[in-house]
């Protein structure tokens, strides 16, 4: 999965970066400093990363085969990742339920909009008991991975589908996020592909092409700077907001730009390129920055030393230029030097095969073999992404808690009140 991620999108985004060479500057946001799109620099910058992956590969084939990791069933494979509901599967209840708490929690979304909260970039109001930070993450991580196990429950159809659609473009609108976005259609993309429905897969991909660019247009109307600070414009709710953005038009809605901004948030070229020129003692040297790779927290670097070293200005505070994904890292933490490019793919290794461990043990655990794609590819993905973050570590100690904790279910509940009836014997009568 990691080294798809980063095949995939290199595949993708090398390709447009060059035939859009022209619209690239030297700094600021299309920053690529002195890079000049020839051969000669390509090639030195992914010959490292294909290092990288290499000692990743190596080192996860040589301790998975030292640890005792637990064996999967010959029957997960490849083939066999995803089985569609069963004809006994009560369906309607799940869509019922899906409908329910669609409609209970979009109105949520609405208000957390008007209210600017959970809105990516921007300092959220202080509200009593942290209640901003918990509808954020409510919102943006416990909601979406609720909805995908409930949307598989049901029949996987168009009805379904289309509900978390609208709830997909919803979400993305009111935290101006492509992210959470993409995250709750990946359900419906995951099981169009597992059942073979091909027709409600080009559906769904078409519509996330489209939302993504609307979401992308929507933060130019959301998003200002006052007094060089972010903020945003939301207070007149979302429909309104839409109508505005409805109103400047659609002159820079391109679907082929959709691609690139998708791939861009996972791991774009420009991002390798800037991440390749990157000073990491602007980040407190190497050693602070492997620090800062494995828990962010660790190195609390200042932000405009690390903006002018990245893309070469300051930016508003509340404004982020993230630096990529892996591949990015494993130079930027690096500076490029093999000896630490080794290091770092031993470091990542290791998470690799934590994750492996887990999505080993949740699916033997509930012999579920979908649960190994599931869990893995969650698992994966937001390491890619978000390495060292809080997120990260929250969804990984989830992930080890469900693995260490006793199997639950409503069979083994049932059958461990019917042992715990069966142990009680009658005092006999004297």
């Amino acid at each position: 999965m990691l080294i798809g991620i980063a095949l995939v999108t290199q595949m993708v985004s090398v390709p447009v970066f060059i035939i859009s060479r022209d619209t690239y500057t030297t700094s600021g946001w299309t920053a690529v400093k002195d890079f000049t799109f020839t051969v000669a620099e390509f090639v030195p910058i992914y010959s490292e990363l294909a290092f990288f992956l290499v000692v990743v590969v190596c080192c996860v084939a040589l301790f998975i085969n030292i640890f005792r990791f637990p064996k999967l069933r010959p029957s997960q494979n490849v083939g066999s990742f995803a089985s569609k509901p069963s004809a006994t599967t009560n369906t309607g209840y799940y869509l019922f339920l899906l409908i329910l708490v669609l409609s209970l929690i979009a109105p949520l979304n609405l208000w957390m909009f008007n209210n600017g909260i959970s809105l990516t970039g921007v300092d959220p109001p202080r509200l009593p008991f942290r209640l901003s930070g918990i509808l954020h993450y409510l919102t943006s991580l416990v909601v979406p991975v609720v909805l995908a196990v409930i949307y598989a429950k049901t029949s996987r159809s168009y009805v379904p589908a289309i509900f978390l659609m609208i709830y997909a473009f919803v979400l993305g609108a009111t935290q101006v996020s492509k992210g959470t976005l993409l995250l709750v259609m990946l359900p419906i993309l995951y099981c169009a592909v597992v059942d073979r429905k091909y027709l409600l897969l080009s559906i769904s991909a078409i519509f996330t092409l489209v939302a993504v660019q609307l979401v992308s247009l929507l933060r130019n109307v959301v998003y200002v700077v006052i007094a060089g600070k972010s903020g945003a414009d939301s207070v007149d709710g979302l429909m309104l907001t839409l109508d505005k953005m409805v109103s400047a038009g659609f002159d820079n809605f391109s679907i082929a730009n959709t691609f690139s901004l998708i791939v861009d948030r996972i791991e774009g070229a420009q991002h390798i390129i800037l991440a390749s020129k990157f000073n990491a003692d602007a980040i407190g040297g190497v050693a602070a920055a492997f620090q800062w790779f494995n828990f962010n927290p660790w190195n609390v670097f200042d932000a405009d030393n690390y903006h002018i070293e990245l893309i070469g200005i300051t930016l508003p505070e509340g404004f982020v230029s993230g630096g990529g994904g892996l591949l990015s890292k494993a130079l930027l933490v690096t500076q490029s030097e093999p000896l630490y490019i080794a290091a770092f793919a031993i470091n990542v290794a290791a998470y690799v095969l934590i994750g492996e461990w887990i999505a080993r043990s949740v699916s033997l655990k509930y012999a579920v073999p979908t649960y190994y794609y599931i869990v893995g590819g969650l698992y994966i993905l937001f390491f890619y992404v978000g390495s060292g973050s809080k997120v990260f570590f929250g969804i990984l100690s989830v992930l080890i808690l469900i693995v260490l904790l006793p199997k639950m279910s409503a069979r083994s509940f049932c059958r461990k009140k019917k042992l715990d009836q069966c142990s009680v014997v009658p005092a006999s009568k004297s």
